[in-house]
């Protein structure tokens, strides 16, 4: 059964994607790092504590990558990858901070069309939800741990 994930990190998630541009310490490049000149990682210090929680990864004048630590233990447990237009493509999460990653979110045109969940934390992936336009259509779950899904529900 799909374990329920806690919103208050999504929304963590999504805000701290931001804040790397307003705490940024820069190395060689501007403060603004979507328009560097060239290829460069800017570290960030999200809660100000002196330790680098955020790393963004600047090519050819576009943020490419980001990875965060959104809990501050060291770790990175957010990933995101980007389109040149700044729109998110791919996020990567480890939402139960054990050094996993177990959510994968895939974009199209900004939107979310696909979420992969490894909601056991065992390392596979075993709920996979399908999305169009914000609302979810479809829910495949692996309830045999095989790896491929075995129950199917359509919204």
């Amino acid at each position: 059964m799909v374990k329920p994930r806690n919103i208050a990190y999504y929304i963590l998630s999504v805000t701290l994607v931001i804040f790397p541009f307003m705490c940024v310490e820069s190395h060689g490049a501007e403060p603004n790092a979507a328009r560097s000149s060239h290829a460069d990682v800017i570290e960030s210090d999200i809660n100000n504590d002196g330790n680098i929680d955020g790393w963004s990864y600047v090519n050819d004048g576009y943020i490419q990558r980001q990875e965060i630590d959104m809990n501050f233990d060291g770790k990175i447990d957010s990933v995101f990858m980007y389109e040149n237009d700044g729109r998110v493509k791919e996020e990567i999460l480890d939402t139960n901070y054990d050094g996993k990653m177990d959510n994968w979110r895939y974009y199209k045109a900004g939107e979310v069309i696909k979420d992969s969940i490894d909601s056991d934390y065992d390392g596979k992936i075993d709920v996979w939800f399908y999305i169009d336009r914000g609302r979810v259509f479809k829910m495949e779950e692996d309830t045999s741990g095989d790896g491929s899904p075995d129950r199917t529900v359509n919204y």
